[in-house]
This record gives structure tokens, C-alpha cells and sequence, in this order.
């Protein structure tokens, strides 16, 4: 019956936003474990009790233990009841204690924690006031936690991508000038120059904070303080590859920035890299883990990053016909959307 129908709905429903609180509460615990060097410590030893642990970081015991339970519980960490003792697997020291690993995902804990810590922020300058959260605003808990996300897929990843694209990656290979718009603290500017050697790689970023630790880990690189459209009227130099890595729907004025970069292009066989998150621009084909993800980071973040500065406020998924859109305002000839071995990304190269 209709009834019948109504109820089991609901009970799906239900079943959901259980799963979900329970993730939030799961990540903050996570967050905790990754921040105190829980889970790297637990993962350089054969198995731990509180005790030791409470011990070993300068922690509390009380504390220790019941993050323990609720690390165990959460599927994160393992428990031997008969020896009241914890440690960890492989495959779980790989994703939350191997910093820098292929598979670390410790990052994203820090992130969520800190766009979370902005709710109140976001609901006042943002819902109410139409206006946003700055990046700096955020502070350094997420730009710091955005680098350690990106930092597997640059260092293993990136320049695989890259060979996808037989143009570019022809540019690469020869020695070319690059420039990494939305560099942050560089590591992808660093991969570039590692998988590419022969390059001249340079990186962009309007976060002075970013750029200063930026021009300290990665000396071999050049490192700008400034926005595109900035450089761009700065710089005399051209580029013949500009990577433009999951930024440009974070940017006050989209179009206006692509046309800069456009314009930093040496000549017809200079291209522009661009990634964006894979999603769609209808919300009911988002229902996944990654596109529900996306799309709550949206409000949280990457509008509120644009809204902040008074600009368009895109959000974070622009999808295939947000970036021809975009490419087709700005004056390029060509955005095709290239297939490059990962379905996180969308990946597209823009022609003069």
C-alpha cells in the first residue's frame, strides 16, 4: 500500500542521516587521531594499550582509551579483547598514518574540521549577508589540511595525467615555461618540476601565507604572491603549459581569470590544463558519496571563498557545460574534456 511505501521511504531516510551523524562524529574522533599523532604512532608499533600511548604522546589515558573504542568501532583501528590491546592493519596504517603515501587520506580530516568550524560564519556573513567566508578566514587548519589532500595525487598522479595528453606532454618533455595557477604551497608545482625537469615551473597564488611556505620547501621553483589577472599584467613572460588545478570555481571572476591566463599563452601550441571536480550540474546525479560530499562542500566553502571577494560564487561543481561555458566567455577556441585515468577529476585542454 501507499502506506507501506511511505514508511519504508522513511525508514530509508532515517537509515541515512543515522549514517551520516555517524560520519560527522567518525571524522571529528579521525581528525583527533591524526592531528595528536594517534594514528601514526599506533602504526609504528606492533600493538598498543592506552597506557602506553598516554605515555609515549604526553596524553591523557582517560582520553586515550575511549578515542581507542571509538576508533575500533568506527572500523579505523583493530582491538585483541583477550590481550586489551590495539594496532592496526596494513591497509589501515596506509590510508591514516603514511603521510604522503599514495593512499593517505588523513588530510580530509583536517579540512572537514575546519570549513566545519566556519558554520557559524558561513550562516552570518554568508545565508544572511550574502557575502562569504575569505580563504584566510578559514586559517591555517585548511590550507594546510587542502595541501596534505593534494599531496599523494601530485607527487603520484599528476604527471601520469599529464602523459595522457600527448601535446602537453610533448611540451613537458622537451622544456617548456609552466605556470601552476592556485599553486598554494606548491607540491604540485614541485611534482611538475620532478616529473618534468627540464621545465621552468611557476607557481601563482594570492595567499601570501601559502606562498611564503611554498618558497621554502620548494626552493627549485619560482613562486608569485599574486592573482592571475595580477601576473598577468606584471609578467612579460608566456607559458607554454598553464595548470589550472581544481581553482578556477573557487575565483572571484571565473571568466575574467581564464582570459588572463589565455592571455599568458606563448602561441597556437601553448595549451591550459584544467582540472575541475567531476560532478554533474543536476544535483540528482550527485547522489554518491563523492557527489554529496562535493556538493555540501560547496556552501561551505568554495562559494563562500568566491561570495567573499564579491565575485560570481560558482560553487564547487561546474560539471562538462560550466567549463565549456566558461572556456567559450573567454575567448578560447577549443575546450575539449580529456579522459586521463581518474574518475575524480575532470580534466580539460583549453586552446587559443
Amino acid at each position: 500500500t501507499s502506506q507501506d511505501i511511505t514508511m519504508a521511504t522513511k525508514a530509508e531516510l532515517q537509515k541515512q542521516i543515522t549514517a551520516d551523524l555517524s560520519g560527522a562524529w567518525v571524522v571529528s574522533m579521525a581528525h583527533i587521531g591524526d592531528a595528536l599523532g594517534l594514528f601514526k604512532y599506533l602504526a609504528s608499533v606492533a600493538t598498543a594499550n592506552a597506557e602506553e600511548m598516554a605515555t609515549a604522546l604526553s596524553l591523557n589515558q582517560r582520553y586515550i582509551l575511549e578515542w581507542l573504542k571509538a576508533a575500533t568501532a568506527a572500523s579505523y583501528i583493530e582491538y585483541n579483547p583477550e590481550a586489551d590491546r590495539y594496532s592496526m592493519t596494513e591497509a589501515q596504517r596506509s590510508v591514516l598514518a603514511e603521510e604522503g603515501g599514495a593512499d593517505f587520506l588523513g588530510g580530509y580530516f583536517g579540512f572537514t574540521m575546519g570549513n566545519l568550524l566556519a558554520v557559524d560564519a558561513i550562516m552570518e556573513q554568508g545565508f544572511r549577508q550574502g557575502k562569504g567566508v575569505s580563504y584566510s578566514q578559514y586559517g591555517n587548519i585548511v590550507s594546510t589540511s587542502i595541501d596534505r589532500m593534494h599531496r599523494p595525487a601530485f607527487k603520484y598522479n599528476l604527471c601520469k595525467w599529464l602523459s595522457q595528453l600527448p601535446t602537453c606532454h610533448t611540451l613537458l618533455s622537451q622544456g617548456c615555461r609552466v605556470l601552476d595557477v592556485g599553486c598554494g604551497l606548491g607540491a604540485s608545482s614541485h611534482a611538475l618540476l620532478q616529473g618534468y625537469p627540464n621545465c621552468t615551473v611557476v607557481g601563482v597564488d594570492p595567499d601570501s601565507e601559502s606562498i611564503e611556505k611554498a618558497r621554502q620547501e620548494h626552493p627549485a621553483c619560482q613562486f608569485v604572491c599574486n592573482t592571475v589577472e595580477g601576473h598577468a599584467a606584471d609578467n612579460p613572460d608566456k607559458y607554454d603549459i598553464i595548470l589550472c588545478y581544481d581553482c578556477i570555481h573557487d575565483m572571484k571572476a571565473p571568466v575574467s581569470s581564464l582570459r588572463a591566463i589565455r592571455g599568458l599563452l606563448r602561441n597556437a601550441q601553448s595549451r591550459v590544463v584544467w582540472s575541475e571536480p567531476a560532478g554533474s550540474i543536476n544535483p540528482l546525479e550527485n547522489r554518491s558519496a563523492k557527489g554529496r560530499m562535493r556538493a555540501c562542500i560547496s556552501p561551505m566553502h568554495c562559494l563562500s571563498v568566491s561570495m567573499a571577494q564579491d565575485g560570481v560564487g560558482l560553487g564547487t561543481i561546474i560539471g562538462v557545460e560550466g567549463a565549456n561555458a566558461l572556456a567559450e566567455q573567454a575567448g578560447y577556441s577549443s575546450c575539449k574534456r580529456m579522459e586521463v585515468g581518474t574518475e575524480s577529476q575532470f580534466f580539460f585542454v583549453l586552446e587559443l
